[in-house]
Parts: structure tokens; C-alpha cells; sequence
């Protein structure tokens, strides 16, 4: 199933449902190693040219990031999404 949401439908949804949110920033201090994902959570991905938008980040419960060595900056989004995706699995113990 697919669904399509504007974004405050889906802000709605996620508060409505006590959904935390994980928006992944550059902007972020929180390396997403250091937060807890063992309750209900979205994690909220840009693209990689340009991010996210202001509405997330500005919304999210929790800015992470992805500690990158100099020069590098950012990473495939599909990359981003299985290190973040993984690390939930992970303290679930469900791997």
C-alpha cells in the first residue's frame, strides 16, 4: 500500500499517535547512535541535494545526524536509511 500525505496530515497522524520523530540534519548536534528508538518512530530522510525542509526540521522531536570524516558530507539517502534503520533494529533486539 502507498499513501500520500501532505505534511501536515502526516505531522497530524504522528502526534496523534504519539509517533516519535527522527529528522536526520547537518544541523544536528545528536549523532543517531545516542538516541533511543525503542518505542513507536519515524525517521524523517531528505535528499541529498537539498535535505530537508524547514517544516521538518523545525517540527521533528529529535535532529540526528550521521558523524562523517572531512571531506565527506553526506551520504546516499538509501545508505543514511539503512545505518539509521538498522541501529533501531538493533536496540530492539531484533536482529
Amino acid at each position: 500500500p502507498v499513501v500520500e500525505a501532505s505534511f501536515q496530515e502526516t505531522l497530524d497522524f504522528l502526534k496523534k499517535n504519539k509517533i516519535k520523530t527522527f529528522a536526520t540534519s547537518l544541523l544536528a548536534k545528536k549523532s543517531y547512535i545516542k538516541s533511543d528508538y525503542s518505542g513507536p518512530s519515524a525517521f524523517i530522510f531528505g535528499t541529498e541535494a537539498d535535505g530537508l525542509s524547514n517544516d521538518w526540521q523545525k517540527t521533528a522531536d529529535e535532529l540526528i545526524k550521521i558523524p562523517m570524516m572531512k571531506p565527506m558530507d553526506s551520504l546516499n539517502v538509501s545508505v543514511s536509511a539503512a545505518l539509521i534503520l538498522f541501529e533501531a533494529l538493533r536496540q530492539r533486539d531484533k536482529l
